[in-house]
């Protein structure tokens, strides 16, 4: 996804001619401040394992490929549940902003022909089994979503996905109501982006085999 949008299709054609995203997912980080909270955990964790203040990026270059190893292992050690600490990130550069907004905007390769798949349940084995009630949802939201206005993230829990567990909204617990926001947010919505993009001219599936989950598919398609 991050492929076809890259430099805002600025620099023509991709290397490739055609793509299978399959549940094309990634944490969305739009802005500067998670980035700069993740760079500092980095320089923590290459603190500690080293035993000397790291400080700086050019220091993080010039450890050692063990300390590299034992820092990033430290570094994702203790994430958010179900994330993961490090993924794509807006930089300006490459990735000017979120892919979703990219492919709104038309700011792709247009030229590819792709195959799209989402998974029927993509966000179980991410989903916070620690959410036992509606703040605890609220706080799940806030943390991995640490800048979003509290209104926002209120509004989330509220109207998008409020605390009805009837089944008239796809879930009938905390943990599928973290499943749901989690799927749409991480890999569906992202797969109807493109299609939607692409003018629907795209193969499109949905795996719905039980369990379904994320990466599910992935012995079919070898």
């Amino acid at each position: 996804m991050h492929q076809i949008t890259a430099y805002g299709g600025l620099k023509g054609k991709v290397p490739f001619h055609q793509a299978i995203p399959q549940s094309p997912g990634f944490q969305p980080i739009p802005g500067a401040i998670q980035q700069e909270s993740i760079f500092a955990k980095t320089l923590r964790s290459a603190s500690q394992i080293t035993g000397r203040n790291i400080t700086t990026l050019q220091e993080l270059r010039n450890l050692s490929a063990l300390d590299l190893y034992y820092t990033n292992c430290l570094a994702i050690a203790v994430p958010i549940y179900g994330l993961f600490t490090y993924g794509p990130v807006v930089d300006g550069k490459f990735v000017p902003r979120l892919p979703g907004e990219l492919l709104l905007a038309g700011q792709f390769d247009k030229s590819l022909n792709l195959m799209l798949g989402h998974n029927a349940d993509e966000g179980l084995i991410f989903s916070s089994p620690y959410v036992q009630s509606n703040d605890d949802f609220v706080n799940y939201l806030q943390s991995v979503f640490p800048s979003t206005p509290k209104e926002t993230v209120n509004y989330v829990a509220a109207v998008l996905y409020p605390p009805v567990f009837d089944g008239s909204l796809g879930y009938t617990s905390q943990i599928k109501r973290i499943d749901l926001l989690f799927s749409e947010l991480a890999f569906t919505c992202n797969t109807r982006y493109m299609d939607l993009a692409f003018g629907n001219k795209t193969y499109s599936y949905l795996f719905s085999t039980p369990p379904a989950l994320h990466g599910d598919d992935n012995p079919y398609g070898m």
